[in-house]
C-alpha cells in the first residue's frame, strides 16, 4: 500500500510540473489545512447545486487536487452544502477534480481511477451517496472537465442502465467450447462510480476491475470492465434433468453493480435495482458435453 501511495504521488507531480498552473488559479482549491467537513459550494446562482460546467460555477465550487487527496487517504466526506448550511444531495454536484487528478489526455493511468475510489460520501444523517465521476467538454482551458455527483435511487439507477455490453451477440456455446472460455467488455460511457464492482448471479462469468480509457473519438472517457465466462462444460448445473438436447444455461445472470457505501446499513444505494436482467445471455449447451 506504501509503495502504490508513493506511485501515484510520484505521477501526481509529474503531472502536476507538466500543467500550467493558471489553469487552476480562478479555482475554490481545497487544502488540507483550511478544509471544512462539509465543504461549501459557494454559488448563488439558480443551478448552484446542479451545474459545474462554466468558469463560473467551478470558482466556487470545492475543487480537489492530488496533494489533498494524497492527505486525506481513505475518507468519508459530508454531502457539501451552500453558504447557508443547505445540504445538497441527491444529482447534486459535490466537488470538481484538478487536472492533476482528471484529465482525459492521461485517464487511462489508474491514478484517477485510484484517487477517486478513496472518496466515500454521506448525508447528515448518516445515509450514503454513491460518487459519480463524470466528464463535461468545458468551453474554457481555465476550467477542469471533470466533476463529481452525488447520486442515489431512481438517478443511480439511470446511470447504471447505461452499462451495455460490446458485441453480446458473439456469445455462444462454439465459441466458448473453441476458446476454452469467452472473454468481453461491458462499458459506461463518461461516467464511473467511485469503488464500482460488478458481480453476476451464475457461476461462471467474473469481472476484472474496473479500468478508465479515452473514448474513440478523443472526447471524453469510459470505463471499461472486462468480463470473463468459463466453460459451463467443466462445472455443469446439477439441475439439469434431460439425458439428450441441450441444456440452457445463464451467462451474465443479473449483473450487480456495487460501489463505495453500498456495504453500509443505512444508504441511498439499495433503494434502487441493481441488477441489469435485460443483459442475461442464454447458451445452449449439448448435454452430451455436460454429461463427460
Amino acid at each position: 500500500m506504501k509503495k502504490l501511495i508513493k506511485t501515484i504521488a510520484a505521477l501526481s507531480a509529474a503531472v502536476t510540473l507538466a500543467f500550467p498552473t493558471n489553469l487552476t488559479a480562478k479555482a475554490y482549491l481545497v487544502h488540507k489545512s483550511t478544509f471544512t467537513n462539509p465543504m461549501v459550494n459557494r454559488n448563488t446562482n439558480p443551478e448552484k447545486g446542479q451545474r459545474w460546467k462554466f468558469l463560473s460555477d467551478q470558482k466556487n465550487l470545492p475543487q480537489l487536487g492530488s496533494t489533498f487527496l494524497d492527505q486525506m487517504g481513505n475518507y468519508t466526506y459530508y454531502a457539501t452544502v451552500d453558504t447557508n448550511g443547505k445540504e445538497y444531495g441527491n444529482t447534486d454536484v459535490f466537488a470538481v477534480l484538478c487536472p492533476n487528478v482528471a484529465r482525459t489526455s492521461l485517464i487511462s493511468n489508474s491514478w484517477t481511477r485510484n484517487y477517486v475510489d478513496t472518496i466515500s460520501v454521506k448525508s447528515k444523517a448518516g445515509r450514503y451517496y454513491a460518487v459519480i465521476m463524470e466528464y463535461e467538454d468545458t468551453p474554457s482551458n481555465s476550467t477542469t472537465d471533470y466533476g463529481l455527483r452525488m447520486a442515489g435511487g431512481y438517478y443511480l439507477q439511470s446511470i447504471i442502465n447505461n452499462l451495455y455490453i460490446e458485441k453480446s451477440y458473439n456469445i455462444n456455446y462454439d465459441a466458448i467450447k473453441k476458446n476454452d472460455g469467452y472473454t468481453g467488455n461491458i462499458y459506461l460511457n463518461n461516467r464511473y462510480i467511485a469503488g464500482m464492482r460488478l458481480t453476476s448471479e451464475d457461476p461462471y462469468t467474473t469481472f476484472d476491475r474496473p479500468v478508465l480509457e479515452k473514448m474513440p473519438n478523443g472526447k471524453g472517457f469510459r470505463t471499461k470492465i472486462t468480463y470473463h465466462i468459463s466453460n459451463p462444460a467443466k462445472n455443469p448445473p446439477s439441475n439439469y434433468t434431460s439425458s439428450s438436447g441441450y441444456c440452457n444455461i445463464d451467462v451474465l445472470k443479473n449483473i450487480r453493480v456495487t460501489c463505495n457505501g453500498s456495504d453500509k446499513s443505512n444508504n441511498f444505494i439499495s433503494n434502487y435495482n441493481r441488477y441489469l436482467s435485460e443483459q442475461k445471455v442464454t447458451i445452449k449447451v449439448p448435454v452430451s458435453d455436460l454429461r463427460r
